[in-house]
């Protein structure tokens, strides 16, 4: 084979390869986050996930017994699903304010931080900090521990920290109560049942650390050194042959 075809061959495989490598992930759609994933039995889209998983729009997280998933949202803030649980996560756009929209048909959560709209069979609502939400198919329980909580349906009623609002299916307006703060503690105590650990502070100096102790830059994907190219790329040169001019070709 000619050795400029042979090197030009080698240049468009490793073109190709890294093209293919920097094919921007997710099919277009927008990012959600990072998924957290604790037991055995944590799915994205129905297949098995691990933590690091990139989440877009439109994605499911399912959790099934003695599991619980996390995504760190890449607005700020983050989502944890108790076990039996099964949301969508994507982006909207709610009166004015831009959120992700966690659409949660079945289990149990708790949000923190960021804006995150909250839609379930009951109700709809617009979270800003800690909210533990409990969902059926009968009822939607969301109980704000810190924060403001907005709720839209099935009537408007803004909580307090410190509230609880059920929505019953069929009920015109939502209940609200307030809670003492050993039922504040009793709503979130599942979340202790699990820990989710993850790379805290920029690359070269990241320490694996819960996610609640990081102030910094948090992943839970281990960090690692810049990739190389898939293979070497190297052109072979050829002196020419002594006395053979370029190569031994005549003019």
């Amino acid at each position: 084979m000619n050795i400029i075809n042979l090197a030009r061959g080698l240049l468009a495989i490793s073109f190709a390869i890294m093209m293919s490598t920097c094919a921007p992930p997710g099919d277009g759609r927008a990012f959600v986050g990072e998924l957290g994933a604790y037991g055995p039995n944590v799915f994205v889209n129905n297949q098995a996930a691990r933590a690091g998983t990139w989440i877009y729009a439109g994605d499911s997280v399912t959790t099934g017994p003695a599991s619980s998933a996390m995504i760190v949202f890449a607005s700020g803030g983050y989502f944890q699903l108790d076990e039996s649980t099964d949301p969508f996560f994507s982006w909207e756009t709610i009166e004015g304010a831009r959120c992700v929209l966690v659409r949660i048909f079945h289990g149990q959560g708790y949000v923190n931080g960021g804006s995150t709209c909250i839609s379930s069979p009951t109700s709809d609502a617009l979270a800003h900090s800690a909210v533990n939400i409990a969902v059926s198919a009968d009822a939607s329980v969301f109980t704000l521990l810190e924060g403001t909580l907005s709720v839209s349906r099935p009537g408007r009623v803004t909580l307090t920290p410190g509230q609880e609002v059920r929505s019953d299916a069929g009920a015109a307006e939502p209940r609200v109560r307030t809670l003492s703060p050993a039922e504040q503690q009793g709503r979130v105590a599942w979340r202790s049942r699990y820990q989710f650990l993850g790379w805290c502070g920029p690359a070269g100096q990241a320490v694996q650390i819960p996610l609640d102790q990081c102030a910094r830059q948090f992943s839970f994907r281990p960090p690692t050194p810049p990739q190389p190219m898939p293979f070497p790329l190297i052109i072979p040169h050829f002196s020419p042959r002594p006395g053979g001019g370029d190569g031994g070709r005549r003019g």
